[in-house]
């Protein structure tokens, strides 16, 4: 397939600050989102802080949140106000003094809340009453909002990628309307890993689509949770991340180190930036030190190693945020 020369420019770490680069041990595993301004929003775990970068340049303004692992983000208008959605999955990576890393887990678990650009929070949402929470690990990692201001209902959509693989429906009030597991009469199977969301736009009726990464697929519903279709099966390994740019919809696919993209039939128009031979390295989607501790990797210009995060701005510029020890950032300009 072809490669971003033909469709995109590709930018190395377009934000100077934005990204903490090689030298630096945090294990990056946020989402990104951009504003109605075009500042893109990212986020440092270790800072506990929104990483809000003006595209007027000049270093990131940090805001503290209560997230321990902001793995997704949304920016959202709410009476004409810019608030961002967070999903925090509860779970993060911290280095060890042998050189390794741990999966740490917070004391509060996962939540999702709705805070502003100053980092005051608006509200949140309830853990879903499912059985699979009683004793299991609730993990938000995606979120998705059919915004009032496209027509939409308002509500939100939730997904669990970590704890029991699930999808969960909210309404505007925050109330919870309802789950998704895939397995429901007429549904394609139970869903494994639903790493990313979006809610499609790109045809006369929305449709919300559910990155089923461990079932290597797609999945299209209905915006009150019916089955429609699956979408990439023959083609996608690890689907993580959505979004739409225009008429394309494009996802990372992490194991796969590449983007995908995708027409509005769920066709395969091209894969971006792949390197097939990262996933195979020793210690992907990081490097190993010849003491065997875990180092960031050497990374390549035009080639994706472990793409995670994803947002598009208003000017159809993708941005993809990179899961790799010190972070990585990656701008694609339309060309």
């Amino acid at each position: 397939m072809t490669g971003p020369r033909n469709r995109y420019r590709w930018v190395e770490d377009p934000v100077v600050g934005l990204e903490r680069g090689a030298r630096h041990e945090e294990w990056s595993h946020h989402g990104l989102s951009v504003t109605s301004s075009g500042d893109l929003v990212a986020f440092s775990a270790e800072r506990r802080s929104l990483l809000i970068a003006s595209r007027s340049g000049g270093p990131p303004r940090e805001v503290p949140v209560p997230a321990f692992e902001a793995h997704d983000l949304l920016v959202v208008d709410e009476g004409g106000a810019d608030r961002v959605w967070i999903a925090d999955i509860g779970l993060r990576s911290v280095r060890q003094q042998h050189g390794g890393y741990t999966v740490t887990a917070s004391d509060a678990g996962g939540h999702v809340l709705l805070v502003g650009l100053d980092g005051f929070v608006a509200r949140s949402l309830p853990m879903p009453p499912v059985p699979e929470y009683r004793d299991g690990r609730y993990c938000p990692g995606a979120i998705a909002v059919d915004e009032q201001r496209h027509g939409g209902t308002g509500e939100v959509w939730v997904a669990d990628p970590y704890g029991a693989s699930l999808v969960h429906r909210f309404g505007a009030d925050g109330s919870y309307a309802g789950t998704v597991r895939g397995d429901e009469p007429g549904g394609p199977g139970r869903l494994n890993c639903p790493h990313g969301l979006v809610v499609d736009r790109r045809s006369e009726r929305p449709e919300l689509l559910i990155a089923d990464r461990g079932n290597a697929r797609v999945l299209a519903y209905t915006l009150d949770g019916q089955f429609l279709r699956v979408l990439g099966a023959d083609f996608l390994t690890a689907p993580s991340s959505l979004a739409v740019a225009g008429d394309v919809l494009i996802v990372t696919e992490n194991r796969g180190s590449r983007l995908t993209l995708m027409g509005t039939n769920g066709d395969l128009i091209e894969f971006i930036g792949c390197d097939d031979r990262a996933v195979g390295r020793p210690g992907w989607p990081n490097a190993l030190a010849d003491d065997g501790s875990v180092v960031a990797p050497r990374v390549h210009d035009h080639r994706f190693n472990a793409p995670h995060g994803l947002a598009v701005g208003a000017s159809g510029e993708v941005f993809v945020a990179e899961w790799v020890v010190g972070g990585r950032l990656v701008r694609l300009d339309p060309t």
